[in-house]
């Protein structure tokens, strides 16, 4: 596709216009970009670090309220009645009835319809009913089976309606537990006796209240583990476990933190809290300048979050990531190199294959490690830069729309001008063109009438040859008939030979004669051709005359044609000199030709008239033949002066020859000067359709021979210079000059 200079020029403003701004927009952008990005990843490390120190604050809490709660007067004070009570019950409920019917109503109705609800699976009762004891069986009777309140709300029963001292040390110490579990946030409050391994107190009273934890049916769970660690822990100090899936609570999670209780040295109790997940929950699913897809997780080494997930809350919330470990799985290479190493917020891929902009704390509790897994997607957490992109893009187009109306502004300010430019060049290329296409055919034709005018000259110069042969031959002629008139004289025996050598004579007189007159009408017929020379002589004034004014309309270009011109002029100068020098010779000789053929016409009628005498008075030769003897003289001086005239016309001849020659010559070299101004004339036309082309974008660019042809129709505004007669050149010459194509050049 050929693009007009209008067009190449929209295009140019395009280009200045609108690169800089995609090279700012580009800068910007990535400058904003970046910037964008880390203070959207300190924003999210800012956020996931206050996250962290919270939870770090909380379970530092935590474990401070265990302590404090164990070094407690009151807690101790508690606990001692508590186990004296205990032991009490454990000696009286030996006569008691089994309440195992109870047991297994309870276990296989509500506490199953609970497991099954949460974990989609029954629970195994008959392995839990084998390990229940009397004392377990008779406690949880009195604080579940008959408990009025339903599960999860059984903590509101203070003290069951059987008389005896350990309900009614319950009765007293459940406020103060239970509103410890209010105060703390805890799920639930244990006090274990060291020794036998009995839990012989808990606020919520689920299943694992009054069971052993050495032999019981939960001896296996996290509890029992805590409790394990706890007997050997030193005064005031915290053991824990990590989440576990906990039967009791119906197999929901639960980690648990506990402490001895010591009265003076005395170890008389474990103390252990069932923590509250929810709170961290809480602290966690705080969404707080996360935008609508951040979430933060706490997750283990197990790859499990410990709290419910904002983006799957089917699979991966805290409930059902320990029930279907499988599909909860927090699988993401970020998180693995979390756990292991510390790691910079960057831009990942979530757990659901999202974008997201990731950020991973540690959270350090005992011995347990977690990492605080922060992320939110990059489609918000970059919206502003989406914004500032868009805004860029607007820009740009409006940039393109402002510069495509000012490049087409200014594009047809410049191409319209530049357009009539190239008009008017063509215009006068064309002009040129066909002047110069009329100089270079007229200067051919001079060149091949000099050729002609030569070869004419050249047979001219051949037959003077021939007349001054024959003039020599006159000559001698005439020297003979001395000798006949001197022989005539001696003898009148040999007067008819000698007539008849005078009748031969006289008859090459005649031949002579003619041949003198075949002389005049040659020098005439030079005396034309000088004419025609003086002809050509006229026109190549005049062509001069027009090439001059040719190439001073030229101007620049005409300047080397303006200088052929001047010397064409100079050559005709001296042609027109040397014709008229001929022409003055040619009729000199024609006079002196005519005279001596005149006189030798006379002698010849003479000569006839005295051989007719002879003829008839062969008697009087001898008288007449000194007469014939003058005759022959004059005959002699004649010719003499007849070869001197035809010796100078030989000369002026051959100066002619040379003028002719040198005219053949300056008529070639003005030919080929005339091929080289077509050649430029040409070159000027090419370079027009070049600019033509690229402000117009056209691709029909003329070839050379088409060009060629533009040039000879052009030729019909002008004169052909070697076929007019003078006057109608001096016509031609000035209805060109006068007509408005000359003017337009």
């Amino acid at each position: 596709m050929v693009l007009t200079l209008k067009n190449k020029l929209i295009l140019t403003f395009l280009a200045i216009g609108v690169i800089p701004v995609l090279i700012l927009a580009y800068v910007s952008y990535s400058q904003t970009r970046n910037d964008h990005i880390r203070d959207t990843l300190e924003a999210l490390q800012t956020v996931n670090s206050l996250k962290a120190k919270t939870l770090q604050a909380q379970l530092e809490t935590m474990g401070a309220q265990l302590s404090s709660a164990a070094a407690n007067e009151d807690t101790i004070k508690r606990v001692i009645q508590f186990k004296k009570s205990f032991v009490e019950l454990e000696k009286s409920v030996k006569g008691l009835p089994k309440l195992d019917e109870k047991f297994s109503n309870y276990m296989t109705g509500e506490f199953s319809q609970l497991y099954e609800k949460n974990t989609g699976t029954k629970w195994a009762v008959g392995s839990t009913l084998a390990k229940i004891d009397p004392l377990e069986a008779y406690l949880a009777n009195q604080y579940i089976f008959e408990n009025p309140y339903p599960a999860g709300e059984k903590i509101k029963l203070s003290v069951a309606k059987d008389k005896n001292s350990y309900n009614t040390v319950h009765a007293e110490a459940h406020k103060h537990f239970a509103g410890m579990v209010a105060e703390y946030g805890l799920y639930d409050v244990f006090l274990i006796d060291p020794k036998s391994g009995y839990v012989f107190y808990t606020a919520f009273k689920e299943t694992d209240f009054a069971s052993n934890l050495l032999d019981g049916p939960w001896a296996s769970t996290d509890l029992a583990k805590v409790f394990g660690l706890a007997i050997k822990a030193k005064k005031g100090e915290i053991v824990s476990t990590e989440f576990n899936n906990y039967p009791p609570s119906y197999d929901l999670p639960a980690r648990f933190a506990a402490t001895p209780i010591y009265n003076g040295d005395e170890l008389v109790a474990v103390l252990a809290f069932q923590l509250p997940i929810d709170v961290l929950g809480k602290t966690l699913n705080d969404r707080s300048g996360l935008g609508a897809t951040g979430e933060s997780l706490l997750i283990g080494r197990d790859l499990l979050a410990r709290n419910d997930s904002f983006k799957d809350k089917e699979n991966r919330s805290l409930k059902n990531s320990w029930i279907h470990k499988d599909r909860a799985y927090i699988d993401m290479p970020f998180v693995k190199k979390a756990l292991s190493e510390k790691v910079e917020p960057m831009v990942t891929t979530d757990y659901l294959g999202r974008e997201v902009v990731a950020d991973a704390i540690e959270v350090h509790f005992q011995d347990h490690k977690w990492i605080i897994l922060t992320t939110m997607e990059t489609g918000e957490a970059f919206v502003s830069l989406a914004n500032f992109r868009h805004a860029i893009g607007i820009v740009l187009l409006f940039s393109i729309a402002i510069t495509l109306v000012v490049g087409w502004l200014f594009g047809a300010a410049i191409a319209k001008p530049l357009l009539q430019v190239a008009a008017e060049l063509g215009k006068s290329s064309k002009i040129m063109g066909g002047a110069t296409h009329s100089l270079s055919e007229t200067s051919q034709k001079l060149s091949e009438m000099a050729t002609e005018q030569a070869a004419a000259i050249e047979e001219t110069a051949s037959s003077i040859e021939e007349i001054s042969a024959m003039v020599k031959n006159n000559a001698d002629h005439a020297l003979k008939s001395l000798d006949v008139a001197e022989l005539v004289r001696r003898g009148a025996n040999e007067g008819n030979e000698s007539m008849a050598q005078a009748i031969v004579s006289m008859k090459g007189m005649l031949d002579s004669n003619e041949k003198i007159q075949e002389l005049v009408r040659l020098i005439e017929e030079i005396g034309e051709k000088t004419e025609i020379i003086d002809e050509i002589v006229f026109q190549t004034k005049l062509l001069s005359f027009n090439a001059s004014v040719e190439a001073e309309r030229a101007g620049e270009h005409g300047r080397g044609f303006a200088v052929v011109a001047q010397e064409v002029g100079n050559l005709a100068q001296l042609s027109g000199k040397a014709a008229q020098e001929i022409s003055s010779k040619v009729k000199n000789s024609i006079r002196t030709a005519e005279q001596i053929a005149g006189e030798n016409k006379s002698k010849v009628e003479t000569g006839n008239h005295v051989i007719q005498d002879t003829a008839k008075q062969l008697r009087l030769i001898g008288e007449n033949a000194e007469k014939m003897r003058k005759m022959s003289e004059q005959i002699s001086t004649a010719s003499k002066e007849q070869s001197d005239g035809i010796a100078q016309v030989t000369t002026a001849m051959s100066q002619l020859d040379q003028a002719t020659q040198q005219n053949a010559a300056t008529a070639d070299v003005s030919a080929r000067n005339s091929d080289q101004l077509a050649q430029q004339t040409h070159n000027l036309q090419q370079a027009v359709y070049a600019l033509m082309k690229v402000v117009e974008g056209s691709e029909n660019a003329p070839s050379k021979s088409k060009s060629k042809e533009v040039l000879r129709t052009t030729d019909a505004n002008v004169v052909s210079l070697s076929k007019a007669q003078p006057s109608e050149m001096k016509r031609a010459v000035g209805s060109d000059l006068a007509s408005d194509d000359w003017e337009k050049m």
